[in-house]
């Protein structure tokens, strides 16, 4: 088991599918969707994706939601999302903030939907947070990692995600 120090590391991790699960926003926002087009979809819009269809043209394709394909996504990337922290997420989180371990994210995405995230998750207390809109760029960019070493020089700077 890997041990960190307060003085001398930083603890960077990816934020989807490493602090919650991806899918639980998936659902958040096809939740929000149903409730902005007052129809019980959600079930429906899941079998979709999980068939590998495009939940939102099926959507439009089935019922007349009175909403286009560009107001669809819009909810789908900005509203406020119903997720949580797995429970290891949070306790190694709140072992590393117990212990002042710095802590910082790098996640790809947009801002507004990341940040949106941030907040549901109760993670507004991580001062350095690189997302690759805000950054100009894409994961992985050595760009981002950078940041954190330039920032923590002599620190030991690790790295959690759920993939390369």
């Amino acid at each position: 088991m890997m041990r960190f120090s307060s003085d001398k590391d930083i603890v960077v991790f990816d934020l989807d599918d490493t602090l919650y699960k991806e899918i639980d926003y998936l659902l958040s926002a096809y939740h929000a969707i149903a409730d902005a087009v007052h129809l019980d979809v959600t079930d429906e819009m899941l079998d979709w994706y999980n068939a590998g269809k495009n939940a939102f043209l099926c959507l439009l394709g089935k019922y007349d939601v009175g909403l286009s394909l560009a107001e669809l996504l819009e909810i789908y990337r900005y509203h406020e999302p119903k997720i949580s922290l797995t429970p290891d997420s949070d306790a190694l989180l709140s072992h590393l903030r117990w212990k002042n371990i710095k802590v910082g994210i790098i996640s790809d995405g947009r801002s507004k939907t990341q940040r949106n995230k941030l907040k549901a998750l109760g993670l507004e207390w991580i001062e350095d947070v690189v997302i690759s809109e805000e950054f100009g760029s894409e994961k992985p960019c050595e760009a981002n990692y950078l940041y954190f070493e330039k920032k923590y020089p002599g620190y030991r700077f690790t790295y959690i995600a759920d993939n390369l």
